[in-house]
């Protein structure tokens, strides 16, 4: 009877964070999840960040199969490199990068200083 190898020992979850990064593989998630977080801008969620990090492993996941594929390596389909790209093309849309967003105006430090003492001088009284 063949079948999946057991496993020994508990088995948990395994997640970039995890990964040690000696793989070009996880370097290069790395470093998509990680532009993804900044093209997101600053104050981004837990959530936005866990897509960024998703949308990060399927792009290098699409492009290894790709690569692959081009390579000559006859275990990846066509369907496998067309399935994964549009995986990591949904992640990416996800993310939400292509809408336009609103800049956000800056409001000067004196200004918000100005705002707090007034509001406390108006709790004083």
């Amino acid at each position: 009877m063949t079948g999946a190898p057991k496993l020994r020992g508990k088995v948990g979850l395994v997640t970039l964070d995890r990964l040690d990064g000696r793989t070009k593989a996880s370097k290069r998630a790395r470093d998509l999840a990680a532009a993804y977080e900044a093209a997101l801008g600053p104050g981004i969620t837990g959530t936005q960040r866990q897509a960024a990090r998703t949308a990060g492993m399927l792009v290098a996941m699409a492009e290894d199969t790709t690569a692959r594929r081009l390579a000559g390596d006859s275990g990846v389909t066509v369907n496998d490199v067309v399935r994964a790209q549009g995986a990591a093309d949904r992640a990416i849309k996800r993310l939400g990068l292509d809408r336009k967003r609103e800049p956000v105006a800056a409001v000067p430090l004196t200004d918000k200083l100005a705002a707090v003492a007034a509001a406390e001088k108006a709790a004083a009284s």
